[in-house]
């Protein structure tokens, strides 16, 4: 029955030092998680504000570029318009060319 007892006595501190390693390993798992965890976090944080001030950045130049649009619509359409004057302007001085004053 010793024998029985010791080998008992063996599978018992075997399965302490199996579980004594697994929470070692379980304690070093988690210790190496959190830093990673912590950098993925920081690093999700700063994407999402460089995301964000992209976004803004893009609205600006969006809104930038259509007031641009609108201010060289409007110019073309006066220099459109001063042409068409100074069209008309010219015609008479051209027939007072061609018939010589």
């Amino acid at each position: 029955m010793a024998g029985a007892s010791e080998a008992s006595g063996s599978r018992l501190n075997l399965l302490n030092t199996v579980s004594d390693e697994e929470d070692s390993l379980m304690a070093a798992i988690d210790a190496f998680e959190f830093p990673i965890t912590d950098n993925l976090e920081k690093s999700l944080t700063n994407l999402n504000v460089n995301i964000a001030s992209m976004a803004q950045q893009l609205e600006e130049l969006t809104r930038s570029y259509q007031e641009f649009s609108a201010n060289f619509n409007k110019q073309q359409q006066l220099l459109f318009e001063e042409i068409s004057l100074l069209r008309v302007e010219a015609c008479p001085i051209r027939k007072s060319i061609r018939n010589g004053f």
